[in-house]
Formats: structure tokens, C-alpha cells, sequence
């Protein structure tokens, strides 16, 4: 099983919709993002996501598969991030989301995967999306009655993201 940690307040502010969001209500561009994590997992309901934050405790719904980590006594996110690296045994199965250097290193030091934010911003929001324009598996998706399915081409892009890369 994969989990996914991710540096929030990186990925918000490398989004200009998130980011726009969070310049007015931090905890609206929180929700956002945890909405698109949410829709994520849908498809995916075997990935389990830690997402860590530079700011303060706010009110969420609680979900199954994401577990919420918030910075406390002067600590930063990325310093919640690499404790949670010293602590967790099964390194091996974190895909670490960040854009910051130190983070990026800290993962790669315990040989976790890596993903920039917006390598994963572009899994979460991909371009078909964007445009409003359903993707040829999106659209074969809403009218059958066959359960979803991941394409050949979706599982060569997941096959490629989460086979360990040797630095």
C-alpha cells in the first residue's frame, strides 16, 4: 500500500486557482485541496495520504484515508515531514509531494519516491480536466454501466511514478 506525504503548502502554492484561493481564506484553498485528494482516492482507494501544513489546527472532515498534520511550537511542515521519515518504518512505501529542496533530499536520503507538486497537481488535476474537455476514458466511463477502469496508459504513467528511482 501507498501513502502519499505531502508537503500542503507547497502544493497549494504551486496551483494558481489553490493559491488565489488561499491569498483570500487559507482554510477555503485547505479544502479545495483535500477536495481533489478526495476525488483522487475515490478511484484509488488503497492509497492513504499524510498531508502535513505551516499553520494552525482548523476543522475538517475526518477521512479514512488521509490523516491531517499540523505544525506546532515553531515547528514548519518540513519538519514534521522529516520526523515522520525518522519514524515510520515502511519508508519504502511513502511517495513524498514537495517542490522544496530539503524535503526532496530528506525523502531521498530514506529512499522514498518522490514527486514534485506539480507532478501530483497534474495527477490530481489532469489537463482533460482543466479544459473541461472529458478525456476518452471519462467519457467511456459516464456512459457504461461497466465499472471504472484503469487504461493500459494510466497504469504505464502509475508504473512509472511509483517504481523506485535510484538517485
Amino acid at each position: 500500500m501507498k501513502t502519499f506525504v505531502l508537503d500542503a503548502n507547497n502544493i497549494i502554492h504551486k496551483d494558481s486557482e489553490l493559491k488565489r484561493t488561499f491569498d483570500t481564506t487559507p482554510a477555503g484553498a485547505t479544502a479545495a485541496l483535500l477536495h481533489l485528494i478526495e476525488q483522487y482516492n475515490s478511484k484509488y482507494p488503497s492509497y492513504k495520504f499524510s498531508i502535513f501544513f505551516d499553520s494552525h489546527q482548523e476543522l475538517f472532515p475526518k477521512y479514512s484515508t488521509v490523516s491531517l498534520k499540523w505544525s506546532t511550537n515553531g515547528e514548519d511542515a518540513d519538519t514534521l515531514i522529516k520526523k515522520h521519515l525518522e519514524t515510520t518504518s515502511k519508508v519504502s512505501s511513502l511517495i513524498v509531494v514537495s517542490s522544496d529542496g530539503e524535503v526532496i533530499s530528506n525523502a531521498k536520503r530514506y529512499n522514498c519516491s518522490v514527486l514534485t507538486s506539480e507532478e501530483f497537481l497534474a495527477i490530481l488535476k489532469p489537463k482533460a480536466a482543466k479544459n473541461n474537455i472529458p478525456s476518452q476514458s471519462q467519457s467511456l466511463h459516464s456512459t457504461s454501466e461497466k465499472p471504472n477502469r484503469i487504461t493500459k496508459k494510466e497504469m504505464l504513467e502509475f508504473k512509472e511514478i511509483f517504481t523506485s528511482k535510484k538517485p
